[in-house]
């Protein structure tokens, strides 16, 4: 009698054939847990595992996975061999490039750290617009034809409300997940048609990892209240591959670079990959996690002094 294949439930945010790349002999790494304040040798099976986080339910509570299924056996499926090959060319074809874009957007937009941004950022929409029009509504009251709803007190409670902040949209995880899937191609073609610059660690160095492997740089012209896109010129989207290999994309424009970094470059991407993190930064070497860990504390207690 043939047994059920058992369902997808637990599904890694960053992909166990990522975290691999990143593992010592033994198969294992060293991860950070930002919430316990602990540091674990463990391996990627156990590593950035939601449960049900790609899965989406119908009106009557069938579950269906072909999100988890769509990313293990496509989008994935190919990232080892690719990488190997690289590293032994330095070259990439077409649907090599075409793959690691996508890889790598996909990479972007498919953790908790990312599905937490969207979801506060329609949050504060939603309520901007909706104080708003309770305002207009409050300013007009008595001057249409329309049918109240609210008395002009029941209206003054409401906006009061949304001044002190005292309203939460909730939104559903599967608002986030129709948004990941619609815009991910347009992500990745917008890194297709931006400059890649490959990083190699010198010998006594290398690049960590974390559970949100993919940050933005912000260009030092930008005012603080600026936000950082896909788009916004002087702003490096960085993502490492290995220990010992990262890309860089930024700037319109199709070149492909090879470049040598320093280990005091290393290790400003490491401590700017350490503050991407939502919980975990990952390392096959202890030493530098805790280099890492060490110094972000300590640039969190000055910050918090000053």
């Amino acid at each position: 009698m043939d047994q059920k294949k058992p369902k997808p439930v637990k599904q890694h945010t960053v992909p166990k054939v990522y975290l691999n790349r990143f593992t010592n002999e033994k198969g294992l790494f060293h991860v950070y847990d930002i919430d316990k304040r602990v540091y674990r040798l463990q391996p990627p099976k156990t590593t950035s595992v939601e449960k049900d986080f790609y899965t989406v339910s119908n009106i009557d509570g069938e579950k269906n996975y072909f999100i988890e299924e769509l990313m293990s056996q496509y989008v994935e499926k190919d990232f080892g061999e690719i990488i190997d090959k690289f590293l032994k060319t330095n070259k990439l074809n077409l649907s090599e490039k075409e793959y690691l874009a996508l890889f790598i957007a996909f990479q972007h937009l498919r953790t908790p750290q990312y599905r937490d941004q969207f979801i506060d950022f329609l949050d504060r929409a939603y309520k901007q617009t909706t104080e708003l029009a309770l305002r207009v509504y409050k300013a007009n009251y008595g001057k249409t034809d329309i049918n109240t709803v609210a008395t002009e007190d029941e209206l003054d409670r409401m906006i009061e409300l949304f001044e002190k902040e005292q309203v939460k949209f909730n939104f559903h995880n599967d608002k986030y997940l129709k948004f990941m899937m619609e815009f991910v191609e347009k992500e990745a073609n917008i890194l297709l048609q931006q400059n890649w610059v490959f990083l190699k660690a010198p010998k006594s160095s290398e690049f960590i990892t974390c559970d949100h492997p993919f940050y933005m740089s912000r260009p030092k012209y930008l005012p603080n209240w600026s936000g950082v896109g896909l788009l916004t010129e002087g702003s490096a989207k960085v993502f490492p591959l290995t220990p010992k290999m990262c890309v860089m994309i930024m700037n319109h424009g199709n070149a492909e670079l090879l470049y040598q970094y320093s280990r005091e470059d290393v290790r400003q991407i490491n401590l700017s990959l350490g503050l991407s993190a939502k919980r975990f930064i990952i390392s096959r070497e202890k030493k530098l996690l805790e280099r890492i860990v060490n110094t972000l504390e300590f640039q969190r207690k000055k910050a918090t002094s000053n």
